[in-house]
């Protein structure tokens, strides 16, 4: 997560994520931190379920800046399946966009009604801890959890760059579910 913080710093009026910039995200970031910060101290990991939007990618950066484990919930999961993983992977929260039906601990919308606590963020979580757990669509069955380590991510957005030559000035376009390790390792490597 230290490039969103280097980011903001560095290029703080490049866009980011849609109309906002890296400051503006980052800032969104720290403050959806501090408003999840009591509600999600008890819990190591959390869910996500949501359509990409601004809105996830940051709830998305504040629990990781929180040093949670996020479980990214397939959106067109049904309701048995996305408790069955909430179960299985021992997942106690879940916080879902405005525009999902399945009942949620929280809702986008409640994120910033919550009280304001200062939280202490960690912007270079260690290499060896649990970013995010994506399921497999269970094609051939039961569904199997992939746990993505910081040190997979890392090693993503480096190769992603040494193969394709980013630049700084460059910008992407995300048209694949950030639920998907192919959409979120876009905005990873933003």
């Amino acid at each position: 997560m230290k490039w969103l913080k280097e980011q903001a710093e560095k290029s703080p009026n490049k866009l980011f994520l849609n109309q906002l910039t890296f400051k503006e995200v980052y800032d969104k970031t720290v403050q959806t931190a501090q408003h999840l910060n009591k509600e999600t101290a008890r819990h190591n990991r959390l869910a996500l379920l949501s359509e990409n939007s601004p809105e996830m990618a940051i709830v998305l950066f504040a629990l990781l800046a929180l040093d949670k484990e996020v479980l990214l919930l397939n959106t067109h999961l049904t309701a048995n399946e996305i408790q069955e993983q909430l179960t299985e992977l021992d997942v106690a929260l879940l916080i879902a966009s405005d525009q999902q039906t399945y009942p949620a601990d929280l809702s986008f919308s409640d994120i910033h009604s919550l009280e304001t606590r200062t939280a202490v963020l960690n912007w270079q979580p260690a290499p060896e801890k649990i970013a995010v757990i994506m399921n497999t669509s269970a094609t051939t069955g039961k569904f199997k959890s992939v746990p993505i380590t910081w040190k997979m991510l890392t090693a993503h957005v480096a190769a992603s760059a040494a193969t394709m030559g980013v630049l700084p000035e460059d910008n992407w376009l995300v048209v694949l579910p950030m639920f998907h390790v192919s959409g979120l390792s876009i905005i990873m490597r933003s």
